[in-house]
């Protein structure tokens, strides 16, 4: 008995933020691509030596 009223008295301190009351954060397609990682140089090893595709 004494630990479920330890568990409700947790789970009632637990405090829940809603995420919908927040702005969000609006990105460009340049913005996303660069965050993904597109675009950007290629290297390869060539015989030893790194160099850019």
């Amino acid at each position: 008995m004494r630990k479920t009223q330890e568990r409700q008295d947790k789970a009632e301190k637990v405090q829940h933020t809603n995420t919908a009351d927040k702005p969000k954060e609006r990105l460009s397609d340049r913005e996303l691509e660069e965050l993904m990682g597109c675009n950007r140089d290629t290297y390869t090893r060539r015989r030893g030596a790194v160099r850019k595709r």
